[in-house]
């Protein structure tokens, strides 16, 4: 398909406007957000071709149907683009990992300040200076 010129594919008999709720062009632009423009349209119509309508209801066609779509975006998409998932996939997790160290760190300080409040209260009961509870 990929020898297929961007007009033929447009008005090709080969991709007939899908059965689905998607036209062929809602296809191409929700592809071409994520896509270059002729990866986009291929994408688009080899999924507009197998798109029968079936919708979220309909469970025991939506289920594969849509994990042939994920299968046909993959195979679709640039080694370009698979090696920036792959980057933000482990720019993910470093983060989440940052993330985590930096919530135990600040709550390893809220229970040091809790403690540390804690003594200078019973410091201050014990003295006399600490104010009753209002």
């Amino acid at each position: 398909m990929n020898d297929i010129r961007r007009d033929e594919l447009e008005t090709s008999s080969l991709v007939p406007e899908p059965r689905g709720a998607f036209t062929l062009e809602e296809y191409r632009r929700a592809f071409s957000l994520v896509l270059p423009d002729e990866e986009a349209l291929h994408v688009a119509a080899a999924i507009a071709a197998t798109d029968d309508g079936s919708r979220p209801g309909d469970r025991t066609t939506y289920g594969e149907e849509l994990l042939d779509d994920c299968l046909i975006l993959l195979s679709f998409l640039s080694a370009d683009l698979r090696a920036r998932v792959e980057r933000f996939r482990v720019e993910r997790r470093e983060l989440m990992v940052r993330i985590g160290f930096e919530a135990a760190r600040l709550d390893s300080k809220d229970r040091r300040y809790d403690r540390r409040r804690a003594e200078l209260e019973q410091r201050l009961k014990g003295e006399g200076k600490f104010p009753a509870p209002s």
